[in-house]
């Protein structure tokens, strides 16, 4: 008797106020169906490379601190030790990270010239080298100083690195970044 008493004071209340009934969302409130491409994840970022203006490794982002607002205001980079050992972290204004979803090329090393052996009756020619890169000999048509990193073909929910303005060593001797809280 108590639960059809319920049920029947929760059919009045819902026949009565039919905004309790509706099952979508009113026309005040937004929702987000899909992130466009360039929104990033933040969990994503971290973990993301940040590079120096040599192009060279100066650690990884270990944390994204956001304002009141949503708004990123800082990107926590741990910068230098050995796998996590000895590691601090910085923080920077995410203002001052330039983004990149094309990957840093690493410089690829000169080919070395091969040796040519000289023909049968040739002389004293068999100290002569050859000066033609190693691709060109393979029938490569490439340049060895054309290294390019393949094109990121795929849409990420993240960039590729990010890179500052400072070096590693400036940013090992910036001050140690601490979370309000206190806690890491």
């Amino acid at each position: 008797m108590k639960a059809q008493f319920h049920a029947l004071a929760l059919a009045i209340a819902v026949a009565g106020f039919p905004a309790w009934a509706q099952t979508t969302p009113s026309g005040d409130q937004q929702f987000i169906a899909k992130a466009s491409q360039g929104e990033w994840r933040a969990s994503k970022l971290v973990g993301v490379a940040i590079y120096g203006p040599d192009n060279q490794s100066i650690g990884k982002v270990s944390d994204v601190i956001l304002d009141g607002s949503g708004s990123a205001k800082a990107v926590v980079v741990g910068v230098g030790g050995f796998l996590g050992v000895g590691q601090k972290d910085v923080a920077l204004p995410f203002t001052e990270v330039k983004w990149s979803d094309e990957p840093i090329v690493e410089p690829t090393p000169a080919p070395a010239t091969a040796v040519q052996p000289a023909a049968p009756g040739m002389g004293n020619s068999s100290s002569m080298a050859s000066t033609r890169p190693a691709a060109s000999q393979s029938g490569s048509n490439l340049p060895a100083s054309s290294a390019v990193a393949p094109p990121r073909t795929a849409i990420y929910d993240y960039p590729d690195h990010g890179t500052v303005s400072l070096t590693k060593d400036q940013l090992k001797a910036a001050p140690d970044f601490h979370y309000a809280s206190g806690k890491s």
